[in-house]
């Protein structure tokens, strides 16, 4: 497994044994910011100085590659201890820590404390969508928006820092078949890290037949998987 493309094009990324995690294959990954890259809804602009969050991180694939590719900051929510070890050795790999924020955290149950914070009001929705903003890495590193408390232990890079601001593209790949995706993203909206407008990718099992309330922007079959993107409104 290896970034596609971008300032670590080939870097090789590791992947934890037995089945705990399902990596989204390279050629799929490819296939993906393509996507992302050209569709008349995409472009640059989508990734270039993107806040991004992958969320069931697994190795990290996904937003190393965006990161790779000019993503300004990603989180990485991942809770399997040996998907935790290759996610944080894969950033170390990349010289990323400084771009990257690892929560080793369930999705589904950590978010216990939920406030923004964005404008002193706990509980709002972010009302300023990061996108609009084109700073560049090192003053998003420099200068970090505090958008709440997770109320769990921070097991990542940056556990004194602010929490980065919401994020404008966020991908889901949980395991299939286990509706994850709906509920994830309602907890992840509630905790303010999704902004306005954010693009979302759910990678699901082919066979799963959800869809959100949003319009679809694009659906895809890879194999086993259905990749469906959509904008949070």
């Amino acid at each position: 497994m290896r970034i596609v493309a971008g300032a670590w094009r080939g870097r090789t990324l590791v992947a934890p044994s037995g089945q705990g995690t399902r990596p989204t294959a390279d050629r799929v990954r490819q296939a993906l910011f393509d996507m992302l890259m050209h569709a008349e809804w995409g472009g640059r602009a989508v990734i270039e100085g993107a806040i991004v969050l992958d969320v069931f991180a697994g190795t990290g694939a996904l937003g190393l590659e965006a990161l790779s590719r000019g993503a300004a900051m990603a989180c990485f929510i991942e809770s399997n201890g040996e998907a935790l070890r290759a996610l944080r050795a894969n950033v170390a790999v990349c010289k990323a820590e400084d771009r990257t924020e690892i929560l080793g955290v369930d999705v589904l149950s950590a978010f216990r404390t939920l406030s923004v914070g964005v404008g002193g009001h706990r509980g709002a929705p972010p009302t300023k969508n990061p996108r609009d903003d084109r700073a560049s890495p090192s003053q998003l590193s420099r200068k970090r928006v505090g958008i709440g408390s997770l109320g769990e232990p921070r097991h990542g890079n940056r556990a004194s820092d602010a929490v980065m601001a919401p994020a404008s593209l966020v991908f889901l790949d949980p395991p299939y078949g286990q509706n994850l995706v709906h509920g994830a993203l309602t907890r992840l909206r509630e905790a303010g890290r999704i902004g306005h407008d954010a693009l979302i990718v759910a990678e699901l099992g082919r066979e799963e037949t959800w869809k959100p309330d949003q319009s679809l922007l694009a659906e895809r079959e890879h194999g086993a998987a259905r990749i469906v993107i959509f904008r949070i409104t």
